[in-house]
């Protein structure tokens, strides 16, 4: 199944985000997650590597980025 399953493109935008001592892995700099959206995909760099991304200091600037992420999809309270 895993070989043959294709997904259907999300037509949202993306929000990827990258801890930076991932970045050197990837010359891509959506690590493909553009072929998988018919809207583009937002890359915010955070902190850490994949483990201590979500560990204090680090998850502090995950939830930064999360919040601004949602209240610019939020739409404004009337």
């Amino acid at each position: 199944a895993l070989f043959h399953y294709k997904p259907a493109k999300y037509p949202s935008r993306i929000t990827l985000m990258v801890p930076e001592e991932s970045r050197v892995l990837s010359l891509d700099p959506d690590l493909g997650w553009r072929k998988l959206t018919t809207a583009g995909v937002d890359v915010h760099h955070v902190p850490g590597n994949h483990e201590s991304v979500v560990k204090s200091p680090n998850v502090n600037v995950v939830g930064d980025v999360m919040r601004h992420c949602l209240a610019k999809s939020t739409p404004a309270k009337r």
